[in-house]
């Protein structure tokens, strides 16, 4: 019944807009009144959904999945930070730790202390139909935006990952590849390069790199890109029939293979919004075109009818917004949770590790404030000794003598 009466009123509201023929276009999704509509609906997953701060400026939405207090938000989003500010919908203010990551999916898990920690219900992403009202929940009554479906759940191709762009500290590797092989394999090898010092060939496979397995030439590139120069990497490989492990120390990238400025896509694609830094790289994604801001990623995405579809990841374009499903999201939580207690174990204990060294540095200092102490009052009382011997020694009725300065002092008469 509140699906029917919303749509009816969105109807009524879109008509009585577009009716209007003074004034520039106007666009429905974006206009506060349209958005009020939606209230309603994002007001029950909101109170699951919480602000994350990073020296005191918004990065990302999370939302809770435990009721122990796990919260699951965008990562990249958090940069280096370990702990920050967390935001309830209530307002209170509480302190996050980050236990957990996901690099392909780009989410993280937080770790907040707080009671009545409500988490968020899950839904099949399939009910979300293509064409379908769709809304970005925030921490608050109001949406962070709403729009429709565009393109139902999907899988995408690899590299799977963040897609790095070339830096002048990027690692070089020195090789080319055979762009119409579907594996990374090498075509040519450049004279004097790290790949040429490693002892890599012509018609060489890469399989690995370090710990991470390359699917193709592009998943190859991807993965260099994140290393440095000088870095030492470890190749596994394919050379007709045998696979070898070499060692290659990576070189400085050319000046002439960096990228110079930015590319009319990106150009194109952020007009009118702000892209997210990590877009792209998803294996399994949910298009939708709500206009939704960087720092808004990491709380839900829900239907009409108040149903979890996902959690919102990624502004990916001018017209094109990702969420992770949630079928998905819920695959991903078991592993993130188990590693998750694990670092906030050892949190736990380096914190504990730090109150004791604290405390003891603490009694250390006390013992020498005592021992110090302990002195001067050994000195105190040796300094009366002698004053009580000296003045013993005085006839009585006699005069003490004092030296002549600033503050006079007992003589021994002479």
């Amino acid at each position: 019944m509140k699906k029917i009466i919303l749509m009816v009123l969105m109807a009524g509201w879109t008509t009585a807009l577009f009716a209007q023929s003074d004034g520039p276009p106007i666009t429905v999704k974006s206009n506060d009144k349209f958005i009020d509509l939606f209230r309603t609906v994002v007001k029950d997953p909101s109170v699951s959904v919480y602000r994350l701060q990073v020296d005191d400026k918004n990065v990302a939405l999370a939302t809770a999945v435990t009721k122990d207090g796990y919260l699951v938000t965008k990562a990249s989003e958090l940069g280096d930070a370990v702990k920050l500010n967390v935001i309830s919908a209530k307002g209170e203010k509480l302190t996050g730790l980050v236990t957990a990551k996901d690099e392909i999916y780009d989410l993280a898990l937080i770790k907040i202390k707080a009671k009545d920690i409500v988490p968020i219900q899950f839904a099949k992403s399939e009910v979300g139909l293509v064409g379908n009202w769709v809304a970005a929940v925030s921490n608050g009554d109001k949406p962070a935006g709403v729009g429709v479906i565009s393109v139902a759940t999907r899988d995408l191709p690899p590299p799977y990952g963040m897609r790095r762009t070339p830096t002048a500290n990027s690692g070089f590797l020195g090789i080319q590849l055979n762009v119409e092989a579907p594996n990374a394999q090498i075509s040519s090898v450049t004279p004097d390069s790290a790949a040429a010092k490693a002892g890599l060939l012509a018609n060489d496979v890469i399989l690995k790199v370090d710990a991470t397995k390359i699917t193709n030439g592009e998943s190859l590139i991807n993965t260099l890109l994140g290393t440095k120069a000088g870095q030492t990497i470890e190749l596994t490989i394919e050379r007709e029939t045998k696979v070898l492990v070499l060692k290659a120390t990576l070189g400085a990238r050319p000046k002439e293979l960096l990228p110079k400025g930015k590319s009319r896509g990106d150009i194109q694609n952020s007009m009118g919004s702000k892209l997210s830094e990590r877009r792209n790289g998803f294996p399994i994604i949910l298009q939708h075109d709500i206009v939704i801001a960087p720092e808004d990623c990491g709380g839900p995405l829900v239907d009409l009818d108040g149903n979890v579809l996902g959690i919102n990841i990624a502004r990916a374009g001018r017209t094109e917004s990702y969420a992770i499903p949630s079928e998905t999201v819920q695959k991903l939580l078991p592993d993130m949770i188990k590693s998750s207690q694990t670092t906030y174990v050892n949190e736990a204990v380096a914190e504990a590790q730090a109150a004791v060294k604290a405390a003891e540095n603490a009694l250390k200092d006390a013992e020498s404030a005592r021992t110090a102490a302990m002195e001067k009052l050994k000195s105190a009382q040796n300094s009366l000794e002698e004053a009580m011997k000296l003045k013993a020694s005085l006839p009585s009725g006699e005069k003490q003598p004092t030296e002549d300065g600033p503050t006079p002092r007992l003589v021994p008469k002479k």
